[in-house]
């Protein structure tokens, strides 16, 4: 990819207006596609946060397991690193004891660059673990660099300590602390979610190694100051201001414009920029005073003009003698700077041929026309210019728009420009080419003579709008027409609409909301239409019988209640989106719409009396979305459907309340990502084709009460996500993957868990419902007892326990302790859990998470209590290091019962004083979703704290709920 970063000072007398209006307010970010320039956003997300200035020591601080790595990558790697000037640090000295010591915590904090080199036994040791953590924590406070290595190991493994990586793991922490344990566990969850390195996409050592050597080599020079500038006042602030737009860590061509008034400091902002990003680039060159460089003629399309300028640039790029470096033809800059990244500073521009120089040579059209639209420009504009694609690349070349996809956008500025232009073709609104002053507008629509031949645009934004029965008549060039008004926009006046006047031939886009009359006779040739859009109208058909509308590609009818045909979009042979959202009165898809074979969106959700689909619907096979969501009434669905879904990653049942099955053919859907039929209550079965779904994430099938079974001797290898909540019939336990992590089964009548998920890698999640029903189980201690008894190995993330309205549970032993610390428990309305269970819930980490149980009081375990939602705790003994970590506990009432019924999500907001003073606490509060009351939340934070007598304040965010007690347990300080 080329990267070319143009970085221009412009001087006061700027050749142009719009030029100068240009590089004092628009900048743009561009990507090199087929060899061309292109413009595609004028905006810039803020750049990354850098590094806090500190005394470090060390360059780079590397952390391994050195019986993995030692004599094979880490040996070659870093010697790569050191022959590039990295300061490493070694720990020969060092002895490796049961505790990394000062000296090991001071050469991690005293270095710019920490890389963690993950391999398949770095867990093994404690020691790396450790180091681990310590250098997580100076990434939290001293902002350091870390970079991971995912050396022969998956980063999902490491994240979730799972595979053969959690194998390891788990030795190593057999012996272990909670805390420490838990420490460890969070540290590799977060280094796993650090953007970094990952073996696997390399296909050798050697390349990988001097790939992410030279990276560290970039971070490592990125990070160096430049002291050059640093009497300059004011320049920090500069530089600043100008950091966000640059963002040299994107692999995008970038044109930066500084403008204004001789004196104010353009050259010296330049050059100190210059001087901070020069090193980071392969070539870069600072042109002083390109004005003086060369005077060109009156005629500033002139070639040897560009000539010259480029040959200049590139002799001083490559360092050679420019009277011994010449170019042929302006290709020459592309060519030679291919594949290079490049900084070039201009200094002193003052005619657009100098920055022509640079880029291709090209010819500007009229700008009016973007201005009007800001999607699907092309398409609009292609009958009246030839060439559109290229022109606009153009105006996106030179920064005037940005093209991103199908849409277009300037800065307001320009755009007011172009309106300002438009304004001063005539002092008669009704004579210019575009009308979008909403009181202009009114006027023109409600003077019968007004319009004129002139008028191609109108675009109406307000609340409402008045015409003439005549209003259009005179416009007989009138292409584009967006009026949109509210509900109620126009009132009665629009029924004078439907007279003799008709809307202009010519028209092309059609946008108006709301429209209030049941058919478009108003358009009798439609033959020119690209676009419709008629959200909310009133209409009951489109025409009576059918008209030629080959050039209609978009239709937007959404919210069309009292739509029920839609027969005469037959002819509409390139139409590619189809928005009947919420028609609610349409009951069938006209056969013809098998002749839409370029068709790629059709959404049908909330078609609640669309009773079927058209076989032909197999012909869309072009088709990249479709949606059925709160298709009420469709019962089944044609087996052609499978040619239509092949491309579609997201299938949406859901609410389709009728649906009693789908067919076989949806196994051709391959590419399916995500299918949902939630509340799909007639839906009986699914195929056993789902089997071929072999890039299926999420099959969600929430309330489905009459699907008893899913089709066995199937292994769906992508699914992760797996949802059959409250399928009431649902007897047997689901074995369709083997590599899910989240199983929701709460409300289903599964009486038995098989003993294959203790094999399940993945599995995070597993929501059962404990009734009466689930009275034999694999894994019982105790046959016919009330009791649940699950191997918690696999199980990594959480066991819920749950049941609807105010049905008792039976749970009341648990015959095992919860040895993952990110264990996430919820016993909600488990009312009937022993003194036993109830102390191994309470005194399991929590890990930032919360537990929930049922409680009238607070339990003893908390040492430290009170009424309501404040308490203070006096600490007899200390230890010197000043972080804390409290386990609290609150017990949740509801003073309106009706309002806390709803079920809202409450956050639950706690703080530390100390001497006076509000501590930062981490986290600061924890969220309840559906929260009940008499019920204990339980949950963790840490503080650094001081003072030896602290009072913890708790509140909640909705006043349905409150505190009634308190209570906090000091677990440790770290």
């Amino acid at each position: 990819m080329d990267l070319y970063l143009l970085l221009v000072t412009v001087a006061s007398t700027m050749f142009t207006l719009l030029c100068s209006k240009i590089f004092s307010i628009v900048y743009a970010k561009f990507i090199v596609q087929e060899n061309k320039i292109i413009a595609y956003s004028s905006s810039s997300p803020p750049s990354p946060k850098s590094s806090l200035p500190r005394n470090c020591i060390h360059d780079v601080f590397p952390s391994f397991h050195g019986a993995d790595v030692r004599k094979s990558f880490l040996s070659h790697f870093l010697k790569e690193l050191g022959s590039k000037g990295i300061n490493l640090f070694t720990d020969k000295e060092i002895h490796r004891g049961e505790f990394i010591g000062p000296e090991l915590k001071k050469a991690i904090q005293g270095s710019r660059i920490a890389i963690v080199l993950l391999s398949k036994r770095y867990a093994s040791s404690s020691w790396c673990l450790d180091e681990l953590v310590e250098i997580m924590k100076c990434k939290e406070e001293l902002d350091q660099t870390v970079m991971p290595i995912f050396y022969e190991v998956d980063p999902s493994d490491v994240k979730k300590q799972a595979g053969e990586f959690w194998k390891v793991f788990k030795e190593t922490c057999k012996g272990k602390t909670n805390e420490v344990i838990g420490k460890w566990s969070q540290a590799l969850a977060k280094v796993a979610t650090l953007a970094g390195y990952h073996s696997m996409n390399w296909d050798n050592d050697v390349k990988m190694i001097e790939d992410v050597a030279t990276e560290v080599a970039n971070k490592l020079f990125n990070s160096t100051p430049s002291r050059d500038f640093d009497e300059f006042i004011g320049m920090e602030a500069h530089m600043n201001k100008i950091s966000p737009v640059l963002r040299t860590d994107l692999d995008e061509v970038r044109m930066i414009g500084i403008w204004g008034p001789a004196g104010i400091g353009k050259t010296t902002i330049a050059r100190c920029l210059f001087n901070q990003l020069s090193h980071s680039f392969q070539h870069s060159v600072f042109l002083m005073n390109v004005k003086a460089m060369y005077t060109p003629p009156v005629c500033s399309d002139d070639y040897n003009v560009k000539l010259h300028l480029q040959q200049k640039l590139l002799s001083q790029l490559i360092n050679e003698k420019e009277e011994d470096f010449k170019i042929s033809h302006l290709g020459v800059a592309r060519e030679r700077l291919n594949d290079k990244k490049v900084l070039v500073v201009l200094d002193n521009v003052d005619r657009l041929v100098q920055l022509q120089a640079m880029a291709k040579e090209t010819g500007w059209f009229d700008v009016l026309y973007v201005c009007f639209w800001s999607k699907k420009v092309v398409e609009h504009l292609s009958k009246r210019f030839t060439d559109v694609r290229q022109r606009l690349n153009v105006l996106a070349e030179k920064s005037v728009i940005s093209l991103e996809s199908e849409r277009v956008s300037m800065h307001d500025l320009l755009v007011q420009l172009g309106r300002d232009i438009v304004r001063k073709q005539s002092t008669e609104p009704g004579q210019r080419q575009f009308l979008v002053d909403n009181r202009e507008i009114c006027e023109v629509l409600a003077d019968d003579a007004a319009g004129s031949r002139s008028v191609i645009g109108i675009l109406f934004r307000g609340d409402e709008i008045y015409m003439s029965e005549r209003a259009f008549e005179g416009m007989s060039n009138l292409q584009f027409l967006r009026l949109n008004v509210g509900p109620d926009g126009g009132g009665e006046a629009f029924h004078l609409f439907g007279g003799p006047s008709y809307l202009s031939r010519k028209l092309r886009l059609l946008d108006w909301s709301y429209f209030p009359m049941t058919c478009l006779h108003c358009i009798p040739n439609p033959e020119l239409f690209v676009e419709l859009i008629m959200y909310g109208s009133k209409l009951e058909k489109l025409w009576d019988g059918t008209k030629p509308l080959r050039n209609l590609k978009w239709v937007d009818l959404s919210d069309s209640k009292n739509l029920k045909d839609v027969s005469s979009l037959s002819t509409a042979t390139s139409l590619q989106e189809l928005n009947l959202t919420r028609c609610s009165s349409l009951v069938e898809l006209p056969s013809s719409i098998g002749n839409a074979i370029h068709l790629k969106k059709l959404d049908l959700s909330g078609c609640s009396s669309l009773v079927e689909l058209p076989s032909s619907i197999g012909n869309a096979t072009n088709l990249q979305f479709l949606s059925l969501h709160r298709c009420s009434s469709i019962v089944e669905l044609p087996s052609s459907i499978g040619n239509a879904i092949g491309n579609l990653e997201d299938l949406d049942f859901s609410d389709c309340s009728s649906l009693v099955g789908v067919p076989s053919s949806i196994g051709n859907a391959t590419n399916l990502k995500r299918l949902y039929f939630r509340r799909c209550s007639s839906l009986v079965e699914l195929p056993a084709s789902i089997g071929d779904l072999h890039k299926l994430h999420s099959l969600i099938l929430r309330e489905c009460r009459k699907l008893e079974v899913l089709p066995v001797n199937i292994n769906l290898k992508s699914l992760t996500t797996l949802e059959l909540t409250d399928c009431s019939l649902m007897q047997c336990f689901p074995e369709i993957s083997t590599n899910i992590e989240s199983m929701y089964l709460t409300g289903t009548a599964i009486k038995q868990v098989p003993s294959s998920i203790r094999s399940w890698p993945r599995l995070d999640e597993l929501h059962l419902s404990y009734s009466e029903n689930l009275k034999e189980s694999v894994h019982e201690q105790h046959r016919n007892t009330r009791d649940f008894s699950l191997d918690q190995k696999n199980l990594s993330s959480s066991s819920t326990c749950t049941r609807r309205m105010q049905e008792a549970f039976s749970l009341e032993r648990l015959d095992f302790s919860f040895l993952n610390q990110k264990i996430d428990l919820n016993f909600a309305k488990c009312f009937k859990l022993n003194k036993e269970a109830r102390d191994v819930i309470i005194q399991t980490s929590t890990n930032y998470k919360v537990t929930i149980l049922p409680g009238k009081e607070m339990p003893n375990y908390f040492n430290y209590q009170a009424n309501g939602g404040s308490l203070v705790m006096k600490l007899n003994e200390r230890t010197s290091s000043s972080s804390m970590t409290c386990k609290a506990c609150i017990l949740l009432v509801s003073k309106d019962e009706v309002e806390a019924a709803i079920g809202r999500m409450v956050n639950v907001i706690h703080g530390i004083k100390q001497n006076s003073l509000d501590v930062p606490c981490n986290p600061s509060y924890h969220t309840l979703f559906r929260p009940l009351t008499e019920h204990l939340y339980i949950f963790e934070f840490e503080a650094d704290v001081t003072s030896d007598e602290l009072c913890f304040e708790f509140k909640v965010d909705r006043d349905e709920w409150m505190i009634k007690e308190c209570g906090v347990h000091y677990l440790n300080t770290s």
